[in-house]
Order: structure tokens, then sequence, then C-alpha cells
């Protein structure tokens, strides 16, 4: 069990809304979305993930094409400089998986 940590305000929000907006919208059956947290060699790991229709390959390659990823991106190196990633990848079985790694205790 991880301890209660807070990160940077909407920091997630924008990351789920994405995946509604991007993943799972555009799909007539809808889908899901897992969060979760772990703590991995002395960084704290949130991955959000949805069964969507995924980002095109290119679009993986261009990260911050959005003002929500963008505004994740800032507020991550606002308080934590280079020591936090923000990474998008697609999900084995299709959709999205972003992943944000940040330094423990964040």
């Amino acid at each position: 069990q991880l301890p209660s940590l807070r990160l940077p305000a909407l920091t997630l929000q924008p990351l789920v809304e994405n995946a509604i907006a991007h993943g799972l919208e555009p799909r007539a059956e809808g889908g899901s979305i897992d969060i979760h947290a772990e703590h991995i060699d002395q960084r704290l790991q949130v991955v959000v993930e949805d069964d969507g229709v995924g980002f095109q390959s290119s679009a993986m390659q261009r990260p911050g094409q959005g003002l929500g990823l963008d505004s994740v991106r800032s507020r991550l190196k606002l308080r934590y400089g280079d020591t936090a990633s923000l990474h998008i990848t697609a999900r084995d079985g299709g959709g999205t998986r972003i992943t944000l790694s940040l330094p423990w205790p964040a």
C-alpha cells in the first residue's frame, strides 16, 4: 500500500479527461480507464491507461500535442525539474498508456 501522497494540482485530471475524450469517446461501445500507482526504485510511477482507440504512432512521437498534456508537463517541470517524466505509449491489446514518473516522495 502506498502512503497518502499529493500530486501537483491538475496533473491527473487532464490525463483522465484525454483518455475519455480521445480514447473512449470515439468508440461506440465505450471502454474503461485504469489508474494505478507504484513505488519503484525510489520513484512514484502513476499510470493512466485506457482500452480505447489509442493514439496514432505519429502522435505518440510528438510530445505535448494538446493543451492538457502541455500543462501537465509544465506543472511537472516547475515542481520537479528534470527529475519527473511523462511518457505516452500504446497499450498491449489496444488503447493508450500514460506513465508519470516522479521522485519519491512526490
